[in-house]
Order: structure tokens, then sequence, then C-alpha cells
């Protein structure tokens, strides 16, 4: 399944409706996370940019052994950052790299928070399924967490497109990597992914990303092991197609009547409460109908509406 924002052809939809597509509030919080991390290197990027105009064009560095202390002695925190000016650039070097490489990792991390909380919001429709830490009896591959995450909600991988799966597995290998410093050399796991699926990862991700890949090179070895800004920009914009596939799963799974039923009207219901009794009950639909776009982009039938109103009768 393919969500169809990062399809480089996407379908032509004429029913307002059936372009509106129903989305978790998990995803959403996943997705703002990840504009606030790329908000993040994007501010680190144009204040180090700004320095260099204002200061770093106007020094001779390689020859400038004066300590920043002297330079920049109105600076508050000068003396937690006392070096030779000299070394400056390469302290910036080694910054900037620790600053990508931990993004990174947050991205990967962030997107396990989401897996997490997309199973509990599952749980709340479903009371039938089993949190994500639940023993499962099945001879199922069940260590990482994206396993444990389909085998509870009773999803199988295979529904989703192969591609993103191995999308997921090398951005986890990368990670994990990216931890494990010490290494010598990138993992077995990994390497055979490079080697197998790499072309073909290369192949899928251009055709659908609508920029293609900026920095990735999921074929190369040397890639897989250090972090630049397009490889951030490619992370970001891969987990949210491979997140937006997910989350329609999950609610074509669950349906999305039921999460209506067991979320967004209860939400929605107990907003009205300690308010004045509804005596316009189309206003109130009409309330409702914007709540549900906005924070589901769930779009209403005549049955819901008619829920509603026996729920406020």
């Amino acid at each position: 399944m393919r969500s169809d924002w990062l399809s480089p052809n996407p379908l032509h939809i004429t029913d307002p409706l059936s372009s509106i597509k129903m989305k978790s509030k998990e995803l959403k919080t996943y997705h703002k996370t990840l504009s606030e991390l790329n908000n993040s290197f994007t501010h680190y990027n144009f204040i180090w940019e700004q320095f260099r105009i204002d200061y770093l064009e106007k020094i001779d560095l390689s020859h400038d052994t004066r300590m920043t202390t002297e330079v920049f002695e109105k600076n508050k925190v000068v003396e937690t950052h006392k070096i030779s000016m000299n070394k400056l650039e390469d302290e910036h070097l080694k910054t900037k790299s620790t600053l990508y490489e931990g993004i990174f990792v947050l991205i990967f991390t962030y997107f396990e928070n989401y897996l997490k909380s997309l199973m509990k919001f599952a749980i709340q429709v479903d009371s039938n399924l089993l949190s994500i830490d639940s023993p499962i009896t099945e001879d199922k591959p069940d260590k990482i967490l994206i396993d444990k995450f389909f085998n509870r909600i009773d999803i199988s991988k295979s529904e989703l497109e192969n591609e993103l799966i191995e999308t997921l597995d090398y951005l986890r290998l990368k990670r994990n990597r990216l931890i494990h410093k010490n290494a010598e050399s990138i993992s077995r796991s990994l390497r055979t992914l490079i080697n197998g699926s790499g072309n073909n990862l290369n192949q899928y991700w251009n055709e659908r990303l609508p920029k293609s890949l900026q920095g990735i090179n999921f074929s190369s070895s040397e890639n897989a092991n250090f972090i630049n800004w397009n490889i951030l920009i490619d992370t970001i914009n891969s987990m949210k197609g491979i997140t937006f596939d997910i989350d329609e799963l999950v609610i074509i799974k669950l349906s999305k009547r039921k999460i209506f039923n067991q979320i967004v009207l209860p939400e929605y219901l107990s907003m009205l409460k300690g308010r004045a009794k509804v005596t316009n009950i189309e206003k109130l639909i009409g309330s409702f109908e914007r709540f549900s776009k906005t924070e589901y982009g769930l779009a209403i039938d005549d049955e819901m509406r008619n829920d509603i109103k026996s729920s406020v009768a």
C-alpha cells in the first residue's frame, strides 16, 4: 500500500470526501517532531553561516593563535569554550557531525515511540489487541519493535511494500552503527542489505520522493558510515512516507467506524462537558465535522451524524 502524497503521479480525485485521508494523532505528533528536528539543524546551519560571514571571513583562521576569550571577550559564555581561533573550524565540524548523528538517532527513536503510541491507540479502539510488550505464542520473528507491532496488531508485514520494510531495516542498522562507533566496519546484516537490496531501494525512493534521493545511497557501504545534511533530509522524507503507509494500514484494520465510536466521538463529547446544553444541532454537527477533519482527517457520513444527534439529545 502506498500513500498518494509521495507518489510521482498521484491519482486525480474528484470526490472531495474521498480526498481526505484519515490519520491518527500519533502520526501528526511524529511528523510535527520531524519538522522540529528539521528546524533544529537548519537553525544551527543558519547561525554558523552567519557567524562565518560576520567574523570568520574577516579572520585568517589558519594563522590566528589568539584564544576565543580574546576575540569574543563580550560573550558571557566564552569561558566555556576557550580554544585557539585556528581550531575553531575543526570544532565546528565536530559539533556539526555530532548534531547530525544525534538528530538521525532521534528520528528513528521517535519513530519507535510512534509505533508504541499507535499500538496504544489501536488498543483503545479494539481492547482484544495485545500490548506491544505482551508475549505471543505464534512462531514469528518478534525481536525488533516493528515485528512486535505488526504481530500484535495482527497485520502482515507483507501488506507494507517490501522496500519500506527494507528501508526501516537499513535505517535501524545505520542507527545502531552510529551508536556503536567503536566497531571497525558496518555489521554483516547492514552489508548484506546494501549488497542485496541497495540498488532497488535507490530506484524505489528516486521514483517516490518528489525530488528523488539527495544524500542517501542505499548501495554504498561508505554512505552508511556517515551523516550529512542531505542524508538527514532523505531520512525525514522517507520516514514520513513509511509512517503514512503504516498509519493507513492500521486505520483500515481498525475501521473508521470503530475509531469514530471509540475515539473521535467520545473525545469530542468530553470537550462539551461543562458547556451550555446544545440547542442548535446542525451547528453542533458542523463544529464536530471541523474537529473530526482537523484532528483526524475523518469525513463523517450520515450515520455518524445521527450518532452525534442521539449522543447530545
